[in-house]
């Protein structure tokens, strides 16, 4: 059942990386040039990407779940 805790620790942090990174995507939007794209262009990507990383992460707390009752 260690293998499952570990899976569990490594899905959770995983998926807390990936939520940071799709928050990021459009936070800190910086553009120096003259022809910038916007904002809107990254949102659909960094929306997926939350929705995956929360996802990934609920599944690393069934893993500890079900690594604990075992």
């Amino acid at each position: 059942m260690k293998t499952l805790f570990m899976i569990g620790i490594t899905s959770m942090v995983g998926g807390l990386l990936l939520i940071t990174y799709g928050y990021e995507l459009c936070v800190n939007f910086i553009c120096l040039g003259p022809h910038c794209p916007s904002c809107e262009a990254a949102e659909p990507i960094s929306h997926i990407t939350i929705y995956v990383g929360i996802a990934v992460m609920l599944g690393g707390v069934g893993f500890l779940v079900y690594s604990r009752k075992k």
